[in-house]
C-alpha cells in the first residue's frame, strides 16, 4: 500500500500571495494578495522544494482595447 504524503506550503511573504494545501492531494492554490514578490515552498517528510518565485503584478490591458 502507497503511503499518503502530506504537503506544507508555506509563502516567504504572506502579505503579497498566500498557499493554502489541496486535500488530499498534492497541489495547493495561491491567492493574490497584494502586488510584489514572494517565494512558494512545499516541505514534505522533512525535505523542503527549491524557493519557487511568484510575481504579483497589475493586470495587463488586453490588445485593442
Amino acid at each position: 500500500a502507497l503511503a499518503l504524503v502530506s504537503f506544507r506550503w508555506s509563502s516567504s511573504d504572506s502579505t503579497v500571495a498566500t498557499v493554502a494545501a489541496k486535500v488530499p492531494s498534492a497541489g495547493a492554490t495561491v491567492s493574490a494578495v497584494s502586488l510584489g514578490v514572494t517565494s512558494l515552498v512545499a516541505t514534505a517528510g522533512g525535505v523542503s522544494s527549491e524557493p519557487l518565485p511568484i510575481t504579483v503584478a497589475e493586470p495587463e490591458e488586453p490588445s485593442g482595447a
